[in-house]
């Protein structure tokens, strides 16, 4: 019973643990925006970053943190990195 208990805790601290990652991803106008233009279809870091105005290397950070929260996926071409909604 106390095994079961322990197992059940450990479930419920990872579901927060991953909540609390999409809630941070979330929480930054930056990434909002990222994510609303690679909704619009795949894009490169480079692109992302001329479009919002933001350094190559800030993009570059902000698709971390999407990615880490399993919003993003990314796929490489070259030297290249595109990165398109994850689940399209």
């Amino acid at each position: 019973m106390l095994e079961g208990a322990r197992e059940q805790l450990a479930e419920q601290h990872a579901k927060r643990t991953e909540l609390a990652r999409l809630l941070q991803a979330l929480g930054s106008a930056g990434r909002l925006q990222i994510l609303e233009l690679v909704a619009q279809g795949e894009r490169s870091v480079d692109s992302l970053a001329a479009m919002t105005g933001l350094s190559v290397a800030n993009t570059s950070k902000h698709l971390q943190a999407l990615r880490q929260a399993g919003l993003v996926t990314a796929r490489k071409d070259g030297l290249r990195v595109h990165y398109s909604l994850a689940g399209d």
